[in-house]
């Protein structure tokens, strides 16, 4: 596949799970937001993502807050584009189980409120500074953040991991 992210992806995502990883696709994510976030509310019985991956693809920008609302969200892999900026508040993602960011140009500070779900955090090779969350999910078991320029102890809640 090549060419542009199709803006109505998230209608698509809202029926089956998404794996559109290792092609040519460029440009933005799609703002799930701007066509009404409603569609990922506890309200919508019929919503059931559980997987979204796009990763090894040529995605520039930010990803959009839209992400934040997906609450029946298990598994997101956005690796290996050219994403930047922040990563959004997941800290509503009851379900996700696993996140992968790595090699992006990702900004900023790990979030300080990580899904209690949470088992895998990838974030390797972006950006990111700041401290590592004195408080992580006890569900994680995997939790690799090099190359980042984080600057502070370790700490011990991370020998449990």
């Amino acid at each position: 596949l090549s060419g542009r992210v199709p803006l109505d992806l998230e209608y698509i995502m809202s029926r089956i799970e998404v794996s559109i990883s290792n092609n040519y696709l460029t440009g933005e994510l799609p703002s799930f937001s701007e066509r009404g976030s409603d569609i990922f509310s506890h309200d919508q019985t019929d919503v059931r993502i559980d997987r979204i991956d796009l990763s090894s693809n040529r995605l520039r920008g930010w990803i959009p807050s839209g992400f934040g609302e997906m609450i029946t969200l298990r598994h997101l892999k956005l690796s290996h584009n050219m994403l930047s900026g922040t990563i959004v508040d997941l800290g509503n993602l009851t379900s996700l189980e696993s996140l992968n960011l790595e090699n992006n140009k990702l900004v900023g500070s790990i979030p300080r409120t990580l899904p209690s779900s949470l088992k895998s955090l990838d974030l390797q090779n972006n950006k990111l500074v700041g401290s590592i969350p004195r408080t992580l999910p006890s569900s994680l078991k995997f939790f690799d953040l090099g190359q980042n320029s984080v600057t502070s102890v370790i700490p011990t809640e991370i020998g449990y991991l």
